[in-house]
């Protein structure tokens, strides 16, 4: 079940990255701007543990609950640290390509 989480989760941060990277594009916002804006959506709209309990509540599978919370739980623990390290990795970036 952990596998699965992990793949929930990775999918769920690369398309909030994604987001915040594209809408940040679209308002004209530069390369590290795009970067902290994806990175910042990454913990957000978590309320699939809330849904997942409704879910079990109403008699589905049970095992959707603690999946939902792994989901959560790995998203709390990796979504300060991408915050932390996208400035970072831009300024590595740009140092190490030129021009």
């Amino acid at each position: 079940m952990i596998g699965l989480a992990l793949l929930l989760a990775a999918v769920g941060m690369g398309t909030k990255f994604a987001t915040g990277w594209l809408a940040a594009r679209r308002a004209g916002i530069g390369r590290s701007g795009r970067a902290r804006a994806g990175a910042a959506l990454i913990p957000r709209g978590e309320f699939n543990i809330v849904i997942a309990g409704l879910a079990v509540a109403a008699g589905a599978h049970a095992s959707l609950g603690p999946l939902a919370a792994a989901y959560v739980l790995i998203l709390a623990i990796v979504a300060p640290l991408a915050a932390r390290v996208v400035e970072p990795l831009l300024y590595r970036h740009r140092q190490a390509v030129p021009g």
